[in-house]
């Protein structure tokens, strides 16, 4: 009997959604159900198989795959890039088709499809001038809400290699799947505004031999039960093996795959800051409380309830005043503040992002360009600064209140009798995020950050301390009485998790 030889790795995934989703269907594939079923018309609405189920395209986990292995340092030969030429040619082709990449994703499924409902964010483009909305720039979108569980399943084809390989293609797989249990990544639109951020919460792994080549693939089984390998495994008489090691406070002996590669020499590497912003009383050096600094983001009118009795109790209980005072239709605000799919507030990346970029125009305006982008000119750039929402702090409580506007006649200084309205402030609640500068590495010093980078993050620093010295506004109504937060930063050295001394506002 001949000896078996490698056939296909099989990699099993369970993805943890962090962030809100946005996979970006084209308009004419613009998923017709999610249109019909909420009454919408979004710029652009998230991706739908032909049955209307939410999913990843498993092109696009590979292209993230291929990125990050890159980034890592890792060998990336032609047969996985897709760049490999085949043997031969017909007639009429100039030269060989390219051959199909050993790494094959097949297209990802949420766990629990039917229990996902959608969302819809509005976007509009920042002024660099003014710090103002910029007119004809709003745009939306549809995503899908944050802690989600995906399934995702990888072949890697194992056959007919050399034996003298610098990196086989499953350990290639193995070592990107290690590096996104511990770091973020990025699928879907808009990344850098705090969409599409996932980790790998879980991996096991099947290796097959050519002794089980009438065991897979089995055509009798649809490729989604692939996530379920029951069947492969009672034929091929192999068990699932974990790709990690368990919790040193695990009882299971487990140990980390040796597929995995270690001591990497990463291209590209990523400076963490933690930042949060706090509302609520203001108090002086002395405890006496002098304010009352709350914040106001509207959020999509799609969303938005008619009245106080459909907001429900989940959000109306945030707005008790204490007193017996029930609120009435004539409280209900005019624009409603955004908020998640469990119904708490929370500040869009997007807005932070703005902020941000605006300040650091004003301050740092050759490195503004660099840190958030260009998409002016001939010399278009994509941001290397990853900023995600700002949420509320687990078990955070939250308070709102219901604040009555009206404009004035700037000459009698009396009230326009029908230009009365209602906004809603967000007046306690501390809320939390990340922000990821992402950056080449010197080659002869790997450890310390590069001169171009260290005066982006300078830049950055220097806006974040306004806003811990409650000079960075946000949201709308700056100019009135709402916006001026207390915001804390941390920085943390590269891709560890040991914080260094540079704290804003602790």
């Amino acid at each position: 009997m001949s000896e078996t030889k490698p056939y296909y790795t099989l990699f099993f995934i369970t993805l943890h959604q962090h962030t809100e989703l946005c996979t970006g269907a084209a308009e004419h594939n613009a998923s017709g159900q999610s249109a019909i079923k909420n009454n919408s018309d979004v710029d652009l609405p998230t991706a739908r198989n032909g049955q209307g189920d939410l999913f990843i395209r498993g092109t696009s986990f590979t292209g993230a795959l291929l990125d990050q292995a890159r980034k890592l340092g890792l060998t990336i030969d032609d047969d996985i890039s897709g760049t490999e030429r085949a043997t031969n040619r017909s007639d009429n082709e100039k030269q060989p088709p390219f051959k199909a990449s050993r790494i094959n994703v097949f297209n990802l499924y949420p766990k629990k499809q039917e229990a996902i409902t959608t969302l819809f964010r509005q976007h509009v483009a920042i002024n660099e001038q003014t710090g103002a909305a910029e007119t004809g720039a709003l745009y939306d979108l549809e995503v899908i809400p944050s802690q989600q569980e995906w399934r995702c399943v990888i072949e890697v084809d194992m056959t007919g290699m050399a034996d003298d390989r610098t990196l086989t293609p499953d350990a290639l797989v193995a070592t990107v799947l290690d590096h996104w249990k511990n770091h973020y990544l990025f699928l879907g639109h808009r990344p850098a505004a705090g969409y599409g951020w996932f980790k790998v919460e879980d991996a096991q792994i099947l290796q097959l031999t050519t002794e089980h080549l009438f065991d897979y693939p089995d055509n009798t089984q649809p490729i989604t039960t692939l996530s379920q390998p029951k069947k492969l495994l009672e034929a091929s008489g192999l068990e699932l093996t974990s790709l990690f090691a368990k919790d040193k406070e695990s009882l299971s002996s487990e140990k980390e795959s040796s597929l995995i590669k270690k001591d990497l020499t990463p291209l590209v590497k990523q400076l963490h800051i933690e930042y949060s912003l706090e509302c609520g009383p203001n108090q002086d050096e002395e405890g006496n409380i002098w304010g009352l600094d709350g914040f106001f983001i509207g959020g999509h009118e799609l969303e938005a309830p008619q009245d106080w009795r459909e907001a429900g109790e989940s959000i109306s209980q945030h707005f008790n005043t204490g007193s017996d005072y029930q609120l009435t239709d004539s409280d209900f605000p005019d624009q409603f503040f955004v908020k998640d799919d469990k119904h708490d507030p929370f500040i869009p990346s997007g807005s932070v992002r703005g902020v941000l970029r605006h300040e650091v125009l004003r301050s740092h305006s050759k490195q503004a360009k660099t840190l958030f982008g260009d998409a002016n000119g001939n010399h278009a750039k994509s941001s290397n600064l990853y900023i995600s929402p700002a949420r509320l702090e687990p078990k955070q409580p939250w308070q709102g209140l219901v604040l009555h506007n009206h404009a004035e006649d700037e000459f009698t200084a009396g009230v326009y009798g029908s230009n009365k309205f209602c906004r809603t402030s967000i007046v306690q609640g501390k809320f939390c995020g990340e922000i990821i500068l992402e950056y080449l590495t010197a080659p002869d010093t790997p450890d310390t950050l590069p001169p171009a980078i260290e005066e982006q993050k300078n830049a950055l620093l220097a806006a974040l301390e306004k806003g811990a010295n409650r000079q960075l506004p946000i949201g709308a109504k700056q100019w009135v009485d709402s916006g001026w937060l207390q915001w804390h930063y941390t920085v943390q050295k590269p891709d560890t998790a040991t914080q260094q001394t540079i704290q804003g506002d602790q």
